[in-house]
């Protein structure tokens, strides 16, 4: 259907407005809009999040590189060697917090463990347990056979023989659920004020140019393909993380206000090279780029709007011949470290 007379005269004069000089204020204006709203949200979730939050007591785990030390402990037992009674113990399994002793019978290697002990820590312990100066030491399982009572008790004496402390360390455990939430919202807020700057330097710049020549400045669209297809399989990624990674839903919102951004300031730097306003999607594929492979802390993605504005300044102002002489994403990620 085609629109004339008024009405058709009307919308042309609207499209005109949004496409042609005045288009950077409607997309700032959204930046701005969209990050306040957001912002609030994610507000409200933090302190909604506050109210479940549970203080957890510290835990004990296992130092880094305490294999050596924990295997050294059933000296002079072996692992993997067969003792005389026709059992061995075959299975050592340290976990984050513990460690898991197995041992089978050398005529039956696929069969049932006959002996399984736990090394537990000693905050732990239970009134049957045997204590060393690391460990609550725990027998789970052992066969009614003398052999492997022998064994288990041939391990505890070893262990607590052995055992010189120091094996654990006391690791704290904070919920940072309403820390987090209300600095991703503050990130959100950061990103619209960005954006809502680089509009105002962009329409300065243009009414500037319309007072000194009186005339607007001319238009073009750079739309290309080899700028969204790398933007169109970094969406892919990212939707693909947040099936598995609850806080790519929080952080979604801010990288689309970080693109919005971006394209503002790709349009204000090209307006400042070229005298004239230029529609390109350069700035996904950098933006998103960025944000794949540096996920910045709550409170600290102000590096990565620093990242994606040395990038695009790096693009428009340090090229050959040829166009732009370095890779903008990874000169943006060498900067911020």
């Amino acid at each position: 259907m085609q629109v004339t007379g008024t009405t058709g005269n009307c919308f042309g004069r609207v499209k005109r407005f949004l496409l042609r000089p005045l288009w950077p204020l409607t997309l700032g204006l959204l930046v701005a809009l969209g990050g306040m709203l957001a912002g609030q949200v994610a507000v409200a979730q933090s302190d909604g999040a506050a109210a479940t939050v549970q203080v957890q007591e510290p835990v004990s785990v296992l130092q880094a590189g305490s294999a050596p030390r924990i295997l050294a402990l059933l000296t002079p037992i072996v692992i993997d060697t067969p003792l005389p009674d026709g059992l061995i113990v075959d299975s050592v399994r340290i976990d984050r917090d513990q460690v898991t002793l197995e041992a089978h019978a050398v005529s039956a290697p696929g069969a049932s463990a006959v002996l399984r002990l736990l090394l537990l820590p000693k905050a732990q312990a239970q009134a049957d347990d045997t204590l060393s100066a690391s460990f609550a030491i725990r027998t789970t399982k052992a066969a009614e056979s003398p052999a492997a009572k022998a064994l288990a008790q041939r391990l505890t004496g070893n262990i607590v023989a052995n055992d010189r402390g120091n094996l654990y360390q006391v690791q704290a455990i904070r919920e940072d659920k309403e820390q987090g939430g209300a600095s991703r919202a503050g990130d959100i807020q950061r990103f619209a004020l960005a954006g809502l700057v680089f509009c105002i330097a962009l329409m300065g710049s243009i009414l500037w140019r319309r007072g000194r020549t009186g005339r607007w400045p001319a238009y073009e669209r750079r739309l290309q393909l080899n700028h969204f297809l790398p933007a169109g399989l970094q969406l892919i990624i990212f939707a693909y993380w947040s099936l598995y990674w609850r806080e790519m839903t929080q952080i979604a919102p801010m990288i689309a206000l970080e693109v919005m951004a971006a394209l503002l300031l790709d349009t204000l730097l090209h307006f400042w090279r070229e005298d004239k306003l230029v529609l390109s999607g350069g700035a996904l594929p950098i933006t998103l780029s960025t944000n794949l492979f540096v996920i910045f802390a709550p409170g600290g993605a102000w590096l990565s709007l620093l990242a994606v504005t040395v990038a695009l300044f790096t693009k428009h102002f340090v090229r050959s011949s040829r166009g732009h002489v370095f890779n903008p994403s990874a000169i943006g990620l060498l900067v911020v470290g």
